[in-house]
């Protein structure tokens, strides 16, 4: 099996979520600041995913899919530690989201899936220029699976290095 798909409950933090708004006036700025600090950040991998002994070398906001402004895409993160090369998917957006949205129809979903790739079960790692200003991490798994993980005008570079170091 060359990806392995986890589902996980994503936390809530409801009540004790601040607003993204800090108030106005100086002690609630200072308590806003405190516990935005304290907050997890959006988007962080859990600890609680990595196994024992792995380690997250580097984390890249990443999505699948073609780089056309109209395609469907899964946009998430992208964790390559010292035994696998995640994803940790965010959000799934249909084709046409923008056209969608005018419109007031929800075009996306939430998603809480991620996928492991073993070092092992990587052929090919290469980066691919999609245009001028857009670059892909191209993965060619040993079952003949090709995963394309758009990185727009980012550099792949550091993930590649990482991932060529393992294989």
């Amino acid at each position: 099996m060359s990806m392995v798909w986890i589902k996980y409950p994503v936390g809530s933090l409801k009540d004790s979520e601040p607003s993204r708004e800090p108030p106005c006036d100086a002690s609630a700025r200072a308590q806003f600041s405190e516990r935005a600090r304290m907050r997890p950040k959006e988007g962080m991998m859990s600890e609680s995913w990595l196994e024992q002994g792995e380690q997250i070398v580097g984390s890249w906001s990443v999505f699948l899919g073609e780089p056309r402004p109209n395609s469907e895409k899964i946009t998430g993160k992208l964790h390559v530690t010292n035994l696998y090369v995640r994803f940790e998917a965010g959000i799934s957006l249909e084709e046409n989201a923008a056209s969608l949205i005018s419109r007031r129809i929800k075009p996306y979903e939430k998603l809480t899936d991620h996928a492991a790739i073993p070092f092992g079960e990587i052929g090919e790692a290469k980066i691919v220029k999609k245009s001028l200003f857009q670059k892909a991490l191209y993965l060619k798994l040993k079952s003949g699976e090709e995963l394309e993980f758009q990185f727009g005008a980012m550099s792949p570079q550091k993930a590649l290095d990482g991932i060529t170091a393992k294989l």
